[in-house]
């Protein structure tokens, strides 16, 4: 038997360093090198060096020409491979991926076969390798499995129990005006159109939703109603003294005739009016402010009745 020659480059330390793949195969040859070894002449760590130094360059190329083989055998060896009703295997050059309907037997054969189970993509995937074991276990299963009738029913009735999920997301949710959009796309991506109940309960609830957003446009609308009426229509009595009638009238205060009061609309002046005025409401005057000195004791005379509204200072004894 011939041993196989070294690819260029299988012999230089650097072809490792900087691929480090072949680095990882070469440690892994090493040890199995050293395991078979009867007489240890050589420590472990120092047989992993000589092969990264490329001192071992056959032994790698024979193990890169295996793996080379193989690679060209799983393709063949994973077309010929028989996929019950309901599955579909998926092979590449690194793994097979096998999809269909959850069943606990199959499962737990591609588990001790080495297989890998992928949440995201909900499949199976087993080594490149695992192809004739794979094939043997969808021999057996097959020869158990339910027919494809039966395997499209019971993906049916999943479906739809995953539709009836999703729902029930979007109608509990809609009585309070709130649209959950995720479950609406879930439901459209589950194609809710192919049952036509579950689509009219989905049109029943989004005509919820926006009969609840109407119903609360409505409320706001008059409720800002409500309150530009109560500014427009608002008066707040001002007790001004007969000197500070022009600064009330600087500061939008009118006069009303018939009460014989002045007086500001829509809340103007804040809470006390203009400034330098005291605010009345319903009528009732307020104490005055004293403007330039003490203040003037409170008129007994309220607005709405004659001199009701006026107020008078005394003289500041200091001018």
């Amino acid at each position: 038997m011939t041993t196989p020659s070294a690819p260029r480059g299988l012999d230089q330390p650097e072809t490792y360093t900087a691929d480090p793949v072949l680095a990882t195969l070469a440690r892994r040859l090493a040890e199995r090198d050293f395991a078979t070894r009867t007489a240890v002449s050589i420590s472990r760590g120092d047989l992993k060096r000589e092969y990264l130094e490329g001192k071992h360059a056959a032994q790698v190329a024979a193990a890169l020409d295996a793996q080379a083989a193989k690679a060209r055998k799983n393709p063949a060896a994973a077309a010929a491979i028989t996929v019950p009703p309901g599955y579909r295997v998926t092979v590449d050059t690194a793994s097979i991926r096998i999809q269909g309907p959850w069943d606990d037997g199959l499962h737990v054969s591609l588990k001790r076969a080495g297989g890998a189970w992928e949440s995201a993509t909900k499949s199976w995937h087993l080594p490149a390798d695992k192809a004739a074991s794979l094939k043997r276990i969808l021999v057996h299963f097959a020869q158990r499995a339910p027919s494809a009738e039966a395997v499209a029913a019971r993906q049916a009735a999943a479906n739809r129990q995953e539709l009836l999920r999703w729902l029930g997301y979007v109608e509990d949710k809609a009585p309070s005006g709130y649209l959950y959009q995720r479950g609406v796309d879930q439901l459209r991506e589950l194609r809710i159109d192919q049952h036509p109940d579950l689509l009219d309960r989905l049109d029943a609830a989004l005509a919820q939703v926006r009969a609840c957003k109407q119903a609360a446009a409505a409320r706001e609308a008059a409720r800002q109603a409500r309150i530009a009426e109560a500014r427009r229509s608002d008066k707040l009595y001002l007790n001004v003294p007969y000197a500070q009638r022009e600064v009330a009238k600087r500061h939008g205060a009118r006069w009303d005739a018939n009460r014989r009061a002045w007086y500001v609309t829509g809340g103007r002046g804040g809470a006390r009016g203009p400034a330098g005025v005291c605010r009345t409401t319903g009528g009732q005057a307020a104490a005055p402010v004293s403007l330039g000195g003490p203040a003037a004791p409170q008129s007994a005379t309220a607005p709405g009745q004659p001199g009701g509204g006026v107020y008078r200072h005394r003289s500041n004894p200091a001018h």
